[in-house]
């Protein structure tokens, strides 16, 4: 499963929504930077009123589930048995089975044997009259019907204002979302075979994970689709989808057949899309040196709205946003191969190596994370995979000074979604790279293969992945695992001084740990920094800083070098092996050189941050000329969100030559992102250039991050070229439409206002993918206008919460929390009542929101701001040439 997509308004889930969402943990459409840290600048604590939950007593195993039902998808509805085999692990006389909002519920025994049973609309209860003895095998069939669940199966179906929407039922269940439709064992430890029977509208394509038994018509109308899964598979990664899909064969992968499947209009982009995937098939065997799992088959499909993408046994899903066609994948098609390899790669972690429970999620979501780098690192170089690794430390820094910090493993969640962030997917990552590169590359893989093959169709832990890697490298890792995954909190953050002695050679460097919080669980951490040095002679030296907090208790550490030529440049970590921040200035002669000349990514990105942080036309001039040598978008995206937080004159000239000059299609989206956090008048012009001056058209990406950065410069103009383009989208791909949409609630004017006011009512919008970026532009220019305005929108979303699209809902819902709406809070509970259980945590984090006292005139102190900061850059510019005048003279 992958995480939140964010950078744009038009989204997996809610772009401006703090939900997780099964997408990629992306940071590529601008990385978020830190310039420094103290003790306190920790984001807090991290589910403070959370208890902790530890693994089901599984007093019976299910063994398998026969799923026979009718599935009517114009009206919503499912009605059959589900008939469930377990075996006793111990005497005992009940079992539980989860099960949300049924309806017509009934509860047998096949075999009959004497049943009570109770249900309380979560949990079906049944008690045998008998004991059933340790090893016997019974069964209970639970006959019931479902109407719109709330979650878990998702049903979309086309009506008078949308008559073109696709028709369709499909299931999506991760974390524990399989018991709205499904009545099961609900958690991962519970891993049954099953055989599925699906009745449904003849005509459509059923598909579900497992082997294709047969499909049959009956002059009825209806199909019946049958399907054996023999793979133990918990809940959470069981699928199935029936309606208007097409499938497009891509050969095998030995006895495994590949297809790409997806609505009509999906067809001739598939293939492009999944392109890689036969490569990825065979590389990832390679790369962890064992065969892909024994399934049937392995199909993609791409199902609209159904969010992000979802690695089910042989089945993954993919929302249909990710359907790449040329121009969007000029820019894209880097970040969906991305997705298709984590997905892929769960077939290893987490399909066939199936986590025990939740808290060892890290198992799973770590590594899949991880392997997107790893495939970086395959097919595109160090210099990618530095890169990649750069912008998931980056989204792991924000969650960490932002929001909270936690250990990577954790039983201590309000529900188990919540884990699922950016501590789970880049943190974790990122503490499997710094294990590859403590143990070496041929213990670590090796160690993964074991891990791998021991517990191939088996529950893992935590413990069982440490003690595998110990087995093979003889060390003992339980210090690392708990400074850095079970017990600890954080990453080290570093200062340090640099100091050159010239009539000595000698330089010294003094490192210190600052990031120390005990209130917080973040403690002192145990690792060597390599540091290099290359003086003036190319002459090159490297020493590490060694800090054990095992032995005692270690916050400062000091280097020192002897040259026999000045330092020109100085590298940390230089072979990218240690998660850490670091604020250190050499000075602006070796900082001009790094940001030029150091081999790696890392160490260039960094000396460019520090030269920003000075800010004279010197230091910004270095940026600059380095910048147009920079080989990697990775560097140039970053830099880009560091100048854009610098505002002084010379850095808003040097990235609105940025916004000018950049020709990789990967990098504008973020850079344009960076230029819309500051309102410029030498930035809009860049950017209206940009967006008027090109022969061919932007792709999407780009095109809706301009036109957003456009929007909040502000001005008739921009105005006049959002209306225009709105009213002319003709084909425009929903990305760049969202896009501008989203450009309207940036603008904030009256007029914008209005015009995103007549698209919120249901069928106003004539694009129905794009209903709830309608919503969030409308709620985020309603901020921006009168109070009667402002009251006006805070009825209309009081209605909306009541959409039948939960994206649109949970938009409106969060448009009331920013607007002080006096009834938000009894509003999020009746948005919660359409929701799985599983989002409490982010509706209680809207409801501390809504409780936040409202800042008065807003608008005006925002407004009062941006007059501020322009006039400091026209008296900066004024001061700038004052000092060439001296300096010329």
């Amino acid at each position: 499963m992958l995480r939140s997509l964010v950078g744009s308004e038009m989204c997996i889930r809610d772009s401006n929504c703090d939900m997780p969402c099964h997408c990629v943990d992306v940071g590529t459409l601008g990385a978020v930077p830190s310039y420094s840290h103290d003790s306190n600048s920790w984001g807090g604590e991290f589910a403070p009123e959370a208890q902790r939950r530890y693994v089901r007593d599984l007093n019976v195993e299910p063994s398998h589930v026969a799923i026979q039902l009718k599935v009517d998808i114009r009206s919503q509805r499912i009605e059959g048995m589900v008939t469930t085999t377990f075996v006793a692990r111990q005497s005992t006389r009940t079992i539980r089975l989860h099960a949300v909002d049924f309806l017509d519920l009934d509860v047998q025994d096949p075999g009959n044997n004497p049943i009570s049973w109770r249900y309380d609309g979560e949990e079906i209860q049944v008690t045998f009259a008998d004991t059933i003895q340790k090893g016997e095998a019974r069964k209970v069939s639970v006959s019931y019907a479902v109407w719109r669940p709330v979650s878990g199966l998702h049903f979309s179906v086309p009506d008078a204002d949308y008559p073109t929407r696709p028709l369709f039922a499909a299931t999506d269940h991760e974390t524990e979302r399989a018991r709205y439709w499904l009545p099961c064992f609900d958690f991962p430890l519970a891993r049954p075979n099953y055989s599925i029977q699906l009745q449904h509208e003849d005509g459509l394509l059923c598909v579900a994970s497992g082997q294709h038994v047969r499909s049959t018509s009956s002059p009825d109308g209806t199909a019946l689709s049958e399907w054996e899964l023999n793979f133990r598979t918990p809940s959470y990664i069981l699928a199935f989808a029936i309606g208007e899909f097409v499938v497009v064969e891509d050969g095998a992968h030995g006895s495994m057949p590949i297809a790409y499947l997806g609505p009509p209009d999906t067809v001739p982009c598939l293939k492009f899309t999944f392109s890689e995937t036969p490569n990825m098939l065979a590389w990832l065997e390679q790369r962890v040196n064992r065969p892909f799992p024994s399934w049937p088959k392995y199909y993609q499909i791409m199902i609209p709205e159904i969010g992000g993408a979802m690695e089910n046994v042989s089945l993954t899903t993919f929302d249909d946003l990710f359907v790449l066609d040329e121009p969007l994948g000029s820019e894209w098609k880097e970040f969906v191969d991305s997705v298709i390899i984590h997905e892929m790669a769960h077939s290893f972690f987490g399909d066939s190596v199936v986590m025990r429970n939740f808290e060892h999620a890290w198992l799973k979501e770590s590594w899949a994370t991880y392997m997107e780098a790893c495939w970086e690192e395959h097919v595109r170089g160090q210099a990618a995979f530095e890169g990649a690794m750069w912008v998931k430390a980056q989204r792991y820094f924000a969650e960490c000074s932002k929001e909270y910090v936690r250990p990577i493993e954790t039983n201590k969640f309000l529900s188990s979604w919540q884990i699922f962030d950016a501590h789970l997917y880049p943190g974790g990552c990122w503490r499997l790279h710094m294990l590859r590169q403590q143990l070496g590359e041929n213990i670590f893989w090796q160690g993964v293969t074991n891990y791998l093959a021991n517990f191939e169709n088996d529950v893992a832990e935590t413990f069982d992945f440490k003690k595998e890697l110990e087995l093979v490298s003889g060390e003992n890792l339980k210090p690392f695992f708990e400074e850095w995954i079970s017990v600890g909190c954080g990453y080290p953050r570093l200062e340090g001084n640099f100091e050159y002695q010239g009539e000595t050679g000698l330089v010294n460097v003094n490192i210190a740990q600052v990031q120390k919080n005990e209130a917080l669980g973040v403690g002192l951490f145990s690792f060597d920094l390599e540091v290099e040095l290359t003086d003036a002679n190319d002459a090159t030296q490297v020493k590490i800083v060694s800090f054990n907090q095992r032995e005692e208790e270690e916050v400062r550490k000091s280097l020192t070098f002897t040259c026999t030529a000045p330092p020109k440049m100085i590298r940390f970590d230089p072979n990218y092996k240690l998660l850490f921040e670091i604020d250190i200035s050499p000075g602006l002669d070796l900082l001009s050189y790094g940001a030029a000349n150091a081999a790696d990514v890392p160490n260039r990105i960094r000396s460019h941050k520090e030269l920003v942080k000075i800010g004279s036309p010197a230091a910004l001039a270095a940026v600059s000329s380095a910048l147009s040598k920079e080989p990697s978008h990775h560097v140039r995206t970053q830099v880009a969100v560091y100048l854009s937080e610098a505002k002084c004159s010379v850095a808003v000239q040097v990235l609105a030559r940025m916004v000018r000059q950049e020709e990789d299609l990967r990098a504008l989206a973020p850079i344009f992102k960076a230029a819309g956090e500051v309102r410029d008048g030498v930035l809009k012009k860049a950017l209206l250039w940009r967006c008027t001056s090109p022969e061919t058209r932007l792709p999407p990406w780009a095109m809706a991050a301009l036109a957003q950065a456009l929007a909040k410069q502000g001005g008739d103009d921009v105005l006049e070229l959002l209306s225009n383009e709105i009213a002319n989208s003709g084909p425009m791909h929903n990305i760049e439409y969202c896009g501008w949409i989203a450009a309207l609630g940036e603008h904030r004017s009256a007029a914008s206002y209005s015009t995103l006011r007549s698209l919120v009512p249901y069928g106003a919008e004539p694009r129905w993918k794009c209903r709830a970026a309608v919503t969030r532009a409308f709620a985020n220019c309603a901020k921006w206008q009168p109070t009667t305005a402002q009251k006006e929108s805070i009825e209309i979303l009081g209605q909306l919460i009541r959409d039948p699209s939960e994206r649109v809902r949970k938009a409106a819902a969060q448009g009331l929390v920013d607007l002080k709406a006096p009834t938000a809070v009894s509003d999020l509970d009746a948005v919660f009542a359409t929701l799985p259980t599983q989002d409490i945590f982010w509706i209680n984090k809207l409801k501390k929101q809504a409780r936040e006292p409202a800042v008065e005139n807003k608008g005006a102190l925002v407004g009062e701001v941006d007059r501020l900061n322009t006039k400091v850059r026209e008296l900066e510019d004024k001061l700038n040439k004052v000092l060439a005048i001296f300096e010329t003279k």
